[in-house]
């Protein structure tokens, strides 16, 4: 069950909005069991410095505000 509330929703649009995110949905069906299990988010940056985050198609909120504020922490560290 998604626990998707009120704060988490409210978080993850002040992530996405401050770090300017273009957040994709991949559905995971065709990738080996064992990576898809694992698989949480992974994060591009282009060469126009655009952030496009890449998460699995149904994964609970939580969850996926987790991983990808993991993911932009990461970002800010190696800039």
């Amino acid at each position: 069950m998604a626990t998707n509330t009120p704060d988490v929703t409210a978080a993850w649009q002040a992530l996405v909005a401050q770090h300017r995110l273009d957040v994709h949905e991949w559905d995971m069906a065709g990738v080996d069991e064992n990576l898809r299990a694992s698989f949480m988010g992974h994060m591009f940056v282009t060469t126009d410095d655009r952030n496009i985050i890449v998460v699995p198609v149904g994964q609970d909120p939580r969850e996926r505000l987790i991983a990808v504020a993991k993911l932009v922490e990461h970002l800010e560290r190696v800039a």
